[in-house]
């Protein structure tokens, strides 16, 4: 009973938002995820999640989800944020960023002018996506082939609708971003309950 607590303890950590844990920004982790993240407009989603199947090997799943925060500089839970310098856009995380661009329609001016960051944190959630997608918090022993295929499918539709966000913002409809960056929001929102409902977390 013991051990199951604390195994949904700590798949709430990943996704949860709680702050369960402290951790300090990896950089090859970093550097990882962006050199995916240049592949995303040229590889389909075959060729991007066997790309990160390697990656995947080398990087602990948790450190991989917390890029999603909030940026904050001088340790503590740091995510990659939004843009090449912090603090210029805001809100400065991508999962806080989502969130703003679902509920408010961008102005034309603002999309314009952060297009290319807004672009760059489409193609990063892909890369994610991309990594996670191999990274089932179930039985850490469990025969990788045996995945569940709704896990897959979620990770599959997270790379879908980041290439959706991405195309939106290219062609600067704001409508389209507003709908793109729902999309993006809710398959983070399935992949909550499936963490929730992975074996062992009950």
């Amino acid at each position: 009973m013991r051990s199951k607590l604390a195994r949904f303890l700590g798949v709430m950590a990943v996704l949860g938002g709680c702050g369960l844990l402290a951790l300090a920004q990896n950089p090859v982790l970093v550097a990882s995820i962006n050199k995916q993240a240049d592949d995303v407009a040229r590889k389909d989603w075959k060729e991007l999640s066997s790309q990160g199947e390697t990656l995947a090997r080398t990087h602990d799943l948790l450190h991989v989800m917390e890029l999603f925060r909030l940026r904050r500089l001088g340790g503590g839970n740091i995510g990659l944020g939004v843009g090449k310098v912090p603090g210029v856009i805001t809100p400065d995380g991508i999962e806080a960023k989502l969130i703003n661009l679902k509920r408010n329609l961008m102005p034309l001016p603002k999309l314009q002018k952060e297009a290319a960051d807004l672009i760059r944190m489409s193609e990063i959630t892909a890369a994610i996506a991309s990594v996670a997608v191999h990274k089932y918090p179930g039985d850490r022993h469990q025969d990788p082939t045996k995945v569940p295929v709704e896990w897959k499918r979620q990770f599959e539709e997270m790379y879908r609708a980041s290439k959706g966000l991405r195309q939106a913002v290219q062609e600067q409809k704001p409508d389209l971003v507003r709908d793109s960056a729902r999309k993006v929001f809710a398959t983070c929102v399935e992949c909550h309950t499936v963490y929730r409902d992975a074996p062992g977390s009950e």
